[in-house]
């Protein structure tokens, strides 16, 4: 794959802390159909793919390759829905995830914006569609307001 494109996950299992942690997000937060819980934005780089956002996981910003070993990111079991964006910027996108890769994970946000709902933001880090939108160059007002559901939506709404 030589563009972009975006992934959102599906939580499925309900056996381990971080699918239930996946469910419990994605349902609160959902007020669509979908319930997605984490989106990556799928994006080549010298002949592999790699997903980049950021992560609870990993404690923030960073990028995984795409593939089926256990230390990478499996797209192609059916927990994804993959959008494609021929209209990002690769280069830009790498620049803005280089620009940001120092940075943790935006627990407040998460909690405040998608949890609480109140507009509060510690401006210290980023949850996963902030920075897929951020590296995709969406401009988008209230970024740190946008959860994979309703990112998903407006990419759809957008005709991808």
């Amino acid at each position: 794959m030589d563009t972009a494109a975006v992934a959102f996950y599906q939580p499925h299992s309900w056996t381990s802390l971080q699918g239930i942690t996946g469910h419990a997000i994605a349902r609160w937060s959902a007020d669509v159909e979908r319930r997605f819980s984490h989106c990556e934005l799928l994006l080549p780089l010298q002949g592999k793919q790699y997903a980049v956002s950021s992560s609870a996981m990993d404690g923030g910003w960073r990028a995984k390759e795409v593939g089926e070993a256990k230390w990478q990111i499996n797209i192609g079991q059916g927990h994804w829905t993959v959008l494609p964006r021929p209209d990002v910027d690769v280069d830009a996108a790498w620049q803005v995830f280089e620009s940001h890769t120092h940075e943790p994970y935006g627990y407040l946000d998460l909690i405040a914006q998608q949890i609480l709902r109140l507009p509060l933001s510690d401006r210290l880090g980023d949850f996963c569609s902030v920075a897929v939108m951020k590296m995709a160059g969406d401009p988008l007002p209230r970024l740190n307001t946008w959860n994979p559901n309703m990112y998903f939506e407006y990419l759809k709404m957008k005709g991808f």
